[in-house]
């Protein structure tokens, strides 16, 4: 018994020609030319990566001047406050101690003041 094979169950076997000179060489001029492109592509994008690096170097450039600017305003600002601070009569963080002491001191004296007038004042009744 021969085993019945379908035609669509035999594949096609593919057949290559062996090339003529000239194909190769067409062939060859293609590749070529697939890699020249190819490298033409690379250099534009190197090219185009060195821009966007200039770019950037300027960008940083750029910000240092800016954080350069307000660092300094900042400064200013700080240094300015702290001269208020210590030349303002207003009760603040450096002289709170001192402006407490003499508060307390003239209250003091103010009630030794009135003390004294009222014992002035109940010896001259006294005396009448």
């Amino acid at each position: 018994m021969i085993p019945a094979i379908s035609n669509e169950e035999v594949l096609a076997i593919p057949i290559r020609y062996p090339q003529t000179e000239e194909e190769e060489k067409k062939q060859k001029k293609e590749q070529k030319k697939e890699e020249q492109r190819k490298e033409r592509q690379r250099e534009k994008e190197k090219a185009k990566n060195k821009k966007e690096q200039k770019k950037e170097g300027k960008n940083y450039k750029g910000r240092c001047q800016f954080f350069m600017v307000t660092s300094l305003i900042l400064l200013i600002s700080v240094v300015s406050m702290m001269l208020l601070a210590a030349t303002s009569d207003n009760v603040n963080i450096l002289n709170y101690e001192n402006k407490l002491i003499d508060k307390y001191s003239s209250w003091e004296q103010e009630l030794e003041e009135r003390e004294q007038a009222v014992k002035e004042q109940e010896q001259a009744l006294e005396e009448k």
